[in-house]
């Protein structure tokens, strides 16, 4: 975070900060990720997760007839699903994401709906909404640090993150340009703005993550801790099983991001 008089931080990204923003809560997991379970890649850093426990209560679901404004973004590209998940805590993602593994059923997850690559329009199957994961959960900064750091839930909106630092005298550099965007899709895509040109985009921002796999565990990773070798992570879970997963692999431009989600062999 950063005290910039007249600046106000506009940007969308799943983490948060304010001005040099480092970091950030987010309950979801958007990779698809390549996975076998064939024992530890030697060469890959292991990743060690954790259960997480039953939901006091089952999140709400809805009919897809009820809701069908999910089943778009704004490339009008059209989806079908059966049902739809509100959450509101990690506990009840994680509920959601074991039950639809343990039955094989395909689940989405949906943001603000503001991309235009149809990123968040399901092909059938469930989606998972983070609408109701909206909560500002700290912001750390002690008055007189060039620096803080801002934890979120990833439906927090680029809008709502603004007017909560501007009342301190903050900003969030990166500055993508949907204000409505939640920050956990802009830290998915790593977007970035005006602003980026100065201060980078998303990714830069972004000190650490909080996120649920498809099995219901917890992962948490933290700023410069853990990275891929070769693409490849070694995952123990917490059933005692080894994996290794493999990022996915396709061309990003060299500048700007604006939509795809991000990756990168050593990320």
């Amino acid at each position: 975070m950063s005290r910039v008089p007249n600046n106000f931080f506009v940007n969308y990204s799943f983490l948060l900060n304010c001005n040099e923003l480092r970091q950030f809560s987010l309950s979801q997991c958007y990779w698809v990720l390549s996975v076998r379970y064939n024992g530890a890649d030697q060469n890959s850093p292991m990743i060690r997760t954790q259960a997480v426990s039953e939901p006091k209560k089952a999140p709400e679901a809805l009919p897809i007839q009820e809701v069908k404004i999910l089943l778009q973004d704004a490339s009008h590209f059209q989806g079908q699903a059966q049902q739809a998940f509100f959450p509101e805590s990690e506990a009840q993602i994680a509920q959601i994401l074991r039950q639809t593994q343990q039955d094989r059923i395909p689940i989405t997850i949906s943001g603000a709906g503001t991309g235009v690559t149809g990123s968040r329009v399901p092909q059938g199957g469930k989606i998972l909404s983070t609408e109701r994961l909206n909560k500002i959960l700290k912001i750390d900064w002690d008055g007189r640090s060039p620096e803080g750091t801002v934890t979120v839930e990833p439906g927090v909106s680029l809008e709502v993150l603004e007017e909560a630092l501007k009342k301190q005298g903050l900003f969030y550099p990166p500055n993508p340009g949907e204000k409505k965007a939640f920050l956990g899709g802009t830290v998915a895509t790593n977007a970035s703005g005006g602003r980026s040109f100065k201060y980078g985009s998303t990714r830069s921002f972004v000190e650490g993550l909080r996120v649920l796999l498809p099995n219901g565990d917890l992962l948490e990773l933290h700023r410069g801790k853990t990275k891929a070798r070769e693409g490849n992570f070694t995952f123990q879970f917490s059933d005692g099983r080894i994996a290794v997963a493999t990022l996915p692999t396709y061309t990003l431009p060299q500048t700007k991001h604006a939509a795809g989600y991000f990756t990168k062999r050593q990320m």
